[in-house]
This record gives structure tokens, C-alpha cells and sequence, in this order.
């Protein structure tokens, strides 16, 4: 599949199943987020990635929001 028909099927998806879709995606950025760290410790080795997954975050549970109260995204 091209990056556009993934799109128009996410699109064509109900609310439940984006935000079912959505919360996955978001739990396995935060298992992806955690190869930034040095093992061990509390220092990070690689901080623009890090912050490359945070922003990933934020945009998709922002998304999350938008789908769970139904409100349209601007």
C-alpha cells in the first residue's frame, strides 16, 4: 500500500478504531523512545531522537483527543 491509501483507510475508519489504532501506536513510541537511553543510567543517548519521539507523541495524543470527544480537528 502507498502512504495515500493508508491514509484514506484510517480515514474511512469509525472513531473506536482510530483511537484503538492511535493508543498503539502511542504505546510503542514509548517502547521505541527507550533505545535513546544509556542503559544503566539516567542519561540519554541519543536526545534528538528522543525528542523527535516526544514530538511524535504529542501529535498523536493530541489526535486522540480530537477522536475521543468527537470534536473535528482543525
Amino acid at each position: 500500500m502507498i502512504i495515500n491509501e493508508l491514509i484514506n483507510h484510517f480515514a474511512e475508519q469509525s472513531s473506536k478504531k482510530k483511537i484503538l489504532f492511535l493508543s498503539l501506536l502511542a504505546h510503542d513510541i514509548t517502547v521505541r523512545a527507550r533505545d535513546t537511553y544509556i542503559v544503566g543510567s539516567t542519561q540519554i543517548q541519543e536526545p534528538l531522537k528522543l525528542r523527535a519521539f516526544n514530538e511524535i507523541q504529542h501529535q498523536i495524543t493530541g489526535q486522540l483527543i480530537h477522536f475521543f470527544l468527537d470534536v473535528p480537528i482543525l
